[in-house]
């Protein structure tokens, strides 16, 4: 269960127990209140229902933008829970918990998840979603500017505001898997 971090009347609770022990009662999805838990929807794509959630996070910089750490990987939605996806990067291994760093590059939030399964393996660990501009720069050997005036441009052609809700316009399009 998490709080919108700027809008507190904003409840959200997953349904479902990641306690990773054999009697663990799967659920059906998210659930949303925006009247401080007086009454909830049921926010239910498909690939949550029937699993179990380990945490959600709102991105105090983005509140539509909220993840949820699942026994399938992670789902995200851009919109408040109307639309989901699960990127197919971070699908197919347990999710168990997910935070968000929006203190270290304000306005670009980082988002961190632990992923892997009860049995050691080598995929176990602390992952990081997203880099801020500088580190895209650096990577690319271009100007930050640079990074920026592509970043302006693709937001207007996929008519997105911040970078999640970018990706998740050009999945639907098709031009990223």
């Amino acid at each position: 269960m998490t709080i919108d971090p700027v809008t507190s009347s904003t409840v959200y609770a997953g349904l479902g127990e990641e306690n990773f022990s054999g009697d663990s009662f799967l659920g059906n999805g998210v659930l949303k209140s925006t009247n401080s838990g007086t009454s909830w929807t049921l926010l239910s794509p498909s690939f949550l229902t029937g699993v179990a959630i380990g945490r959600i996070a709102v991105d105090p910089n983005a509140t539509n933008d909220v993840y949820v750490a699942y026994s399938n990987g992670l789902a995200v939605t851009t919109d408040g829970g109307t639309t989901w996806f699960s990127p197919s990067n971070y699908s197919g291994f347990v999710a168990s918990d997910v935070v968000i760093d929006s203190t270290s590059n304000p306005g670009h939030s980082t988002i961190y998840f632990a992923k892997g399964n009860t049995s050691p393996t080598a995929a176990n660990g602390v992952y990081a979603q997203g880099m801020t501009n500088r580190e895209i720069a650096a990577r690319l050997t271009i100007g930050e500017r640079t990074v920026e005036q592509h970043l302006t441009n693709l937001y207007g052609k996929l008519g997105a505001k911040r970078r999640t809700d970018a990706v998740r316009r050009a999945r639907a399009k098709g031009w990223i898997a």
